[in-house]
């Protein structure tokens, strides 16, 4: 499970700025922001890449997170051949999926496989379905943010992640008293994935630089307007 704190100083900062700008409550200025927020986290959550922000796209991660699965797999097995039994000499050959599994899952650490190549001979038919069957499962981490997605009305985000579930839970409350955004991502290893807290971070500093990006340019203009009255 993910759950993390993030400073939310800088957003804030940001949003008090926009608000000055704007005829619109602060309540409702912050429900907007929350659907944003929740795209840069769902954004910066792999096979999205966080230092690719903005620049990612969703087919791309997708495409990049079947590699990765692929090559992890390939790392720990390699297809049995009679070509070459001679190689795989005293070692026993996998052949259905639930050993193939379960040898892969002793093999990965925070995620990934690590590492020397381990060459475990794997039937040629049962290593191709399972490679098969984890490819279908990239975006699973990212549908820990399903609940988010809903909660905050989230636009754009690919079918890949959304026919998961990986399971999660948000609450966003928007008043004159509090404002609050919760939200965890309860895949089974999110938690042991290196450098999460510091990707959710990014994702809710890119939403204030956002912000100070429309606050600049709307102060822009403003002073463009004044500028075109006194002449």
């Amino acid at each position: 499970m993910i759950k993390t704190t993030v400073k939310m100083s800088r957003f804030f900062d940001a949003l008090d700025a926009y608000a000055q700008g704007s005829k619109k409550s602060w309540e409702s200025l912050f429900l907007k922001q929350c659907e944003q927020i929740g795209k840069q986290i769902v954004m910066v959550t792999p096979p999205m890449q966080a230092n690719r922000l903005g620049k990612d796209s969703f087919a791309t991660a997708k495409k990049r997170g079947q590699q990765a699965v692929q090559s992890d797999i390939l790392k720990v097995f390699s297809p049995f051949t009679k070509n070459f039994s001679s190689r795989f000499q005293g070692k026993s050959v996998v052949r259905d999926e639930s050993d193939m599994e379960r040898v892969h899952m002793q093999n990965r650490s925070r995620g990934r496989v690590k590492g020397k190549v381990r060459d475990i001979p794997a039937q040629k038919s049962v290593l191709n379905a399972y490679i098969r069957r984890k490819k279908k499962m990239v975006g699973y981490l990212g549908s820990g943010w399903n609940s988010l997605i809903g909660k905050a009305k989230v636009t754009g985000i690919p079918n890949w992640i959304k026919d998961k579930s990986a399971g999660g839970a948000a609450q966003i409350v928007a008043s004159d008293r509090i404002l609050k955004f919760l939200a965890t991502n309860s895949a089974r290893f999110a938690s042991n994935l290196r450098g999460i807290e510091r990707y959710m971070q990014i994702a809710v500093d890119q939403q204030a630089k956002n912000l100070w990006a429309v606050v600049r340019k709307n102060q822009a203009r403003l002073q463009a307007r004044m500028t075109a009255r006194t002449k």
